[in-house]
């Protein structure tokens, strides 16, 4: 069997395109939406100062939202997919280790059973593995390959699972029941996390009651109290004494530019919290804000 071969630069190089290709794209996606969100401001201080833009100034605050939603929408999409990637990928790896394993115990080397369950289908893990297989082929250490891997992972479980195996294998412990104990580990965990995960998704269905419950309520003000009110103090000539205050003549437009603006910010702070709730991490919420913003809009700029 003749053996490739390939400077170590140029092969490293080789082997991490796709993950530098990715990158770059993303690193686009931020700059355009940086670059909107940036337009976006201006032109909503440009709004906000009266007279300069053809719409009405209470529309800044559109053009504000604008600007929100381009800085935290490709923040939420990327962190939503990498999530979505790295769970994938946690509840597949139990099994890529419990393969190794069981080849280990066959009889072949850690290199080969590496090269062998690259053959096989493992979900979003499939490309990692194949990638490893790759780097084993051409000469890298096994031990080494997993270590590059486990630096490179956004995945916790998986950068635990394999600081505890090439310890293990430093330690000149026996490979197949290291493999076999990581895979256990790993298993028990992944089920620790998505019962966690499981138990906690109750509160994000509570922010999100909670919120439709503001919007019902402010809506229901916004088109019966203030609009009656506002007309009984027209009514009254100016102004209607109740006891000792004094109500005087008000533009009900006011009033929905405040309940606008609670909305925002219930749909911020419920976001923000149930991203910490959920996922442990505020960005989790991004998403979430997208959505309760989208649906604040609707009610007061469409539907209102």
């Amino acid at each position: 069997m003749v053996k490739l071969v390939v400077d170590p630069a140029i092969r490293d190089s080789i082997l991490t395109l796709p993950h530098d290709a990715r990158a770059a794209f993303r690193k686009g996606i931020y700059i355009f939406a940086g670059l909107v969100s940036l337009a976006a401001l201006v032109i909503c201080v440009m709004t906000a100062m009266g007279g300069i833009m053809p719409w009405a100034a209470k529309y800044y605050t559109d053009w504000f939202l604008v600007a929100l939603l381009g800085a935290v929408g490709p923040l939420g999409f990327f962190y939503s997919r990498d999530l979505k990637k790295i769970e994938s990928i946690d509840e597949k790896f139990p099994d890529f280790l419990r393969d190794l394993a069981e080849s280990a115990r066959a009889g072949m080397t850690l290199p080969r059973a590496m090269v062998s369950a690259s053959r096989g289908s493992y979900g979003e893990l499939t490309a990692d593995i194949r990638q490893m297989a790759a780097q084993v082929e051409w000469g890298v250490d096994f031990t080494e390959t997993l270590a590059r891997y486990g630096k490179k992972t956004q995945s916790s479980l998986i950068k635990r699972v394999v600081s505890l195996i090439i310890e293990a294998r430093h330690a000149g412990g026996n490979v197949v029941d290291v493999l076999t104990a990581a895979s256990d580990d790993a298993r028990e965990i992944r089920q620790i996390i998505t019962m966690r995960n499981n138990q906690m998704q109750s509160y994000s269905i509570v922010i999100y009651i909670t919120f439709f419950v503001f919007i019902a309520v402010v809506l229901i003000l916004k088109g019966q109290f203030i609009p009656a009110f506002a007309a009984a103090v027209d009514a009254a000539g100016g102004g209607v004494q109740v006891g000792g205050l004094r109500f005087k003549q008000f533009d009900p437009e006011d009033f929905n530019t405040i309940f606008f603006h609670a909305a925002i910010i219930q749909a911020l702070g419920g976001g923000l919290v149930g991203g910490v709730l959920t996922r442990g991490h505020a960005v989790a919420g991004m998403r979430s804000i997208v959505v309760m913003i989208s649906i604040a809009w609707i009610a007061f700029r469409v539907t209102g």
